[in-house]
């Protein structure tokens, strides 16, 4: 599931306490603070729409300062490479 998470707060101590809760998330397999909107992009790997909808439900929404989140599951899987890059790479 590819998640996208907005703040309702914008500021450091949102983002940072935002980042220290769902590093926590064992369902959160990658997630990226990205520039502009949305604040946050996630992977999010769960077996069923139910299981998501409680990770949903139960965690990522009670976060502090989560104001809007986009979810899109993956049909299928075409390419996934990242060529040695580190992560501070764009691209």
């Amino acid at each position: 599931m590819f998640v996208w998470v907005d703040l309702d707060a914008s500021n450091r101590e949102a983002m940072l306490a935002f980042e220290d809760r769902v590093s926590q998330m064992e369902e959160v397999v990658e997630c990226h603070r990205v520039f502009g909107r949305p604040d946050f992009f996630m992977r999010v790997l769960v077996r069923d729409p139910a299981d998501y909808e409680d990770f949903l439900t139960n965690k990522l929404i009670g976060v502090p300062s989560v104001l809007r989140v986009t979810s899109t599951p993956s049909l299928k899987k075409i390419k996934t490479e990242d060529h040695g890059w580190s992560e501070g790479a764009l691209g």
